[in-house]
């Protein structure tokens, strides 16, 4: 269900916030949006909070891997890890946010 979005932001988080979703006036909870611009995957949650998903590299053993991150902008206007879906090659998560976008937006149902 589309709705208006209401931003739990002001001052600075809020200019973070419309920079991010340039101009998004209504959205799908949970739905992926791409900000073609800045290359930025982001959703807005039931609470209308900004989540932005970031590709990490993380090094473990010697051995580089990737992963997407969940990241939620607070009203402080600071990006919070909340947790990562997924870990493996870069290709692998760029190709998992793609079909996440395809897929209605909605990570979790990919990953199942």
């Amino acid at each position: 269900m589309t709705q208006l979005i209401k931003r739990p932001y002001t001052g600075e988080a809020l200019k973070t916030y419309e920079k991010i979703t340039e101009g998004l006036t209504s959205y799908t909870t949970g739905k992926i949006y791409i900000n073609v611009k800045y290359g930025i995957f982001f959703y807005v949650n039931q609470k209308y909070f900004l989540h932005v998903l970031k590709l990490t590299r993380e090094s473990f053993n010697g051995k580089y891997y990737y992963s997407v991150n969940d990241w939620i902008l607070t009203p402080q206007n600071v990006l919070e890890d909340r947790q990562a879906y997924f870990r493996g090659s870069l290709k692998e998560c760029k190709e998992l946010l793609r079909a996440a976008e395809q897929f209605n937006g909605k990570i979790k149902e990919v990953l199942q």
